[in-house]
């Protein structure tokens, strides 16, 4: 069993806030593979899927580094405020690719 102190530093925030986490990415990928299969011609689709996965390894590797840099010399709340924010302006990105990819393909 686990013990939580909740007098201390609102242990139960983070956990679940870890587990909608889980839950989030545990139903992301599925749903990321069946649009990327649906997308992709059969006569690249393996070749974008590994560059897909490559990318997204790159991205585990270098933002671990660099939040983990961050922890150490500054202090874990700092690495996650980085990271937040690293999020949100991917988030962003994501929205603003989105609306242009629209505005070229809708007519």
């Amino acid at each position: 069993m686990i013990y939580i102190n909740y007098k201390s530093d609102k242990s139960e925030i983070k956990i679940l806030v870890f587990i909608l986490f889980r839950l989030f990415t545990g139903v992301y990928e599925p749903i990321m593979d069946y649009y990327l299969n649906g997308l992709l011609n059969d006569q690249y689709r393996a070749t974008m899927l590994s560059v897909y996965s490559m990318a997204g390894s790159i991205g585990e590797i270098l933002s671990g580094i660099s939040i983990g840099a961050i922890a150490e010399n500054r202090g874990i709340s700092i690495a996650f405020y980085a990271g937040a924010v690293s999020l949100l302006f991917e988030l962003i990105l994501f929205f603003a690719i989105n609306k242009i990819h629209k505005y070229e393909y809708s007519g």
